[in-house]
């Protein structure tokens, strides 16, 4: 079965929705990216450790018990968090780091 390539337009929605605003930056968390990328978050959280000479010092960081359960109380695709152990990495500028696989409008959108 041919396998088809996401819709920039739909891929640039779904980022729209999932950025979220904590301690003041625009983050997208875990969760979110491993579902971008078509991975479970604790592989996506494997690799990002594994790899995290290539992210800057302050390209992430774990969000508290308080923000999370803010995050799972505010945001319904993000339900499923409630109920895990972990604590979310969230990400900051993932949007800028996703872009250059997109064409043309839809890089200009995220910018």
């Amino acid at each position: 079965m041919e396998s088809v390539a996401p819709n920039p337009v739909e891929l640039v929605e779904t980022l729209e929705t999932s950025i979220l605003l904590i301690r003041g930056q625009k983050v997208l968390l875990d969760a979110d990216l491993a579902q971008l990328y078509g991975v479970p978050t604790k592989r996506f959280n494997e690799q990002v450790r594994r790899n995290r000479e290539r992210f800057p010092a302050d390209f992430m960081f774990q969000l508290t018990v308080k923000e999370k359960s803010e995050v799972v109380a505010n945001c319904v695709h993000l339900s499923k968090l409630k109920y895990s152990p972990y604590q979310p990495f969230a990400f900051r500028d993932a949007p800028h780091i996703l872009t250059p696989g997109l064409p043309g409008p839809a890089q200009d959108t995220l910018s």
